[in-house]
C-alpha cells in the first residue's frame, strides 16, 4: 500500500499517513507478540528454513510433494517479480487495472512470510497444511489475471492474443486438476481423522494422553494439541464439549448390557483381544485386532464379568503382521481404545457391535485383570 501511494503519487499528506498507519500496524504486532508455549521461538529461527517455507506455503496446494510444491512456489516468486518490476517501469501500461492483483500478490506473500517466521520451526513439511490453502489460492488467480493483462498489453491484436493464451490455458487446467486432487486426498484424511474423534475425546476424558494416537489421528506435530489441551478443557470446547462417556456412538459407560444382546465368538468372526495397559491410575488403554474385510464393525465396546461396559475403541488401525497370515485385507484390522477400570473387575471382554446385525459378538482371548 506504502508503494501503491508513491507510484500512484497519492497527495503527499496521504502518503504520509499510509507509512505511519503501516510503521503502526507493524510495530503493534511484534511489540504484543507473545509465542505460544509449544511453538519454537522466534529467537531461534533458521533464516534458510523460513525462505524455504515461503516458496512450499505457495506451491502447496498443488502437490503434497515438498520439492515439487518449493519449485512452483519459486515460479510463483519469480513471476511475481517480474510483474512487479514491470508494472513500476512499464512505459504503456495502466497501473490501475494491474494494482488490485499486484496488491492480492503481495498480500499474500506477507502473509507466508508470517507463516514462515511463526511456524517454519515445525518444519518445512507444515507449510502444506490444508488450512493455508485459500491464500496462495488468491495469489494464483492473480498470477493467472496479470498474465492475461501482460499478454493484452504486449499483443494488442486478439487474434494473436489467443494464441499466446492458449498455453496458459492449459496450465490452468492442470493445476485446477492438481489443486483439486490435492484438496479431495486432504478433505478424505480429514474425515478419517474425524470419524475417531470419540476415540480421542475419551482417551483425554480419562486423563489419558495417548501420545501415538494424536499423531495419527489428529495431526503429525501432537505436541502442538498437547499444548492446547488444557485450554480446550477450561474452555467446554472439542473434545469436552460433552462428556463422551455417556454420549457416544458406541456404547454408555457403567451401563450393563443384557445377556441375550451377546454372543460367544464365532467363526466367521476372526478377533482377538491381545493386551490391556495401565496408563492412568483409573485408566488403561486396550488393543486387539477384529477380521472386518467389508468394514462392517461399528465399534468393539469392553465389559467387565458382569457385562457393565468400561470402554469402547475403534478399529482401523495399521497391522502389518496380520497382512502375512490373512491378506492384504488385514491391513488395518487393529483395533485400539481405552476403559475406565474398577477394583471390582476380574475378567475382561472385548465384544464387536456390527453395522448390519443386531447383538453383540465376544473377541477371543479376554483378559483376567489381577487387581493388587
Amino acid at each position: 500500500m506504502c508503494a501503491a501511494a508513491v507510484v500512484l503519487r497519492f497527495p503527499r499528506r496521504v502518503t504520509y499517513l499510509y507509512f505511519a498507519v503501516s510503521i503502526a500496524v507493524i510495530s503493534t504486532y511484534f511489540l504484543t507478540y507473545k509465542t505460544p508455549a509449544h511453538h519454537p521461538s522466534l529467537t531461534k529461527i533458521n533464516p534458510l528454513k523460513t525462505l524455504e517455507y515461503i516458496p512450499t506455503y505457495l506451491g502447496g496446494i498443488f502437490s503434497d510433494n515438498i520439492i515439487v510444491a518449493s519449485i512452483i512456489g519459486i515460479i510463483g516468486l519469480i513471476a511475481v517479480t517480474g510483474f512487479v518490476g514491470y508494472w513500476l517501469f512499464g512505459k504503456k501500461i495502466d497501473r490501475t487495472d494491474w494494482l488490485p492483483w499486484l496488491s492480492i500478490q503481495i498480500y499474500t506473500l506477507q502473509t507466508a512470510l508470517m507463516a514462515a517466521v511463526s511456524r517454519s520451526g515445525f518444519g518445512v513439511e507444515q507449510a502444506t497444511a490444508s488450512r493455508y490453502a485459500t491464500l496462495p489460492a488468491l495469489f494464483w488467480m492473480s498470477t493467472i489475471v496479470l498474465t492475461v493483462l501482460w499478454a493484452r498489453q504486449l499483443q494488442p491484436i486478439p487474434r494473436m492474443q489467443r494464441s499466446w493464451l492458449t498455453p496458459l490455458l492449459g496450465i490452468a487446467t492442470i493445476a485446477i486438476v492438481l489443486m483439486y486432487g490435492v484438496g479431495g486426498e486432504t478433505a478424505s484424511a480429514i474425515a478419517r481423522r474425524a470419524t475417531y474423534q470419540p476415540l480421542v475425546a475419551l482417551s483425554l476424558q480419562l486423563g489419558i494422553t495417548d501420545v501415538t494416537l494424536i499423531k495419527e489421528k489428529v495431526g503429525n506435530r501432537p505436541a502442538a494439541f498437547v499444548g492446547l489441551i488444557d485450554a480446550l478443557k477450561t474452555n467446554n470446547l472439542v473434545p469436552f464439549n460433552r462428556d463422551i462417556k455417556k454420549h457416544n456412538f458406541c456404547a454408555e459407560l457403567d451401563t450393563k448390557i443384557e445377556p441375550n444382546l451377546l454372543s460367544a465368538p464365532k467363526d466367521g468372526v476372526p478377533g482377538y483381544f491381545d493386551i490391556v495397559t495401565k496408563l492412568a491410575p483409573t485408566a488403561a488403554r486396550v488393543i486387539g485386532w477384529v477380521g472386518d474385510p467389508e468394514n462392517n464393525v461399528k465399534c468393539i465396546a469392553i465389559l467387565n464379568q458382569e457385562n457393565v461396559v468400561r470402554g469402547f475403541a475403534m478399529s482401523g488401525f495399521p497391522r502389518p503382521d496380520l497382512v502375512n497370515l490373512f491378506g492384504p485385507a488385514y491391513k488395518f484390522a487393529a483395533w485400539r481404545g481405552y476403559i475406565q477400570t474398577s477394583p471390582k473387575d476380574q475378567l475382561l471382554t472385548a465384544y464387536a457391535s456390527f453395522k448390519n446385525r443386531q447383538g453383540w459378538v465376544a473377541m477371543r482371548n479376554s483378559q483376567i485383570i489381577k487387581n493388587n
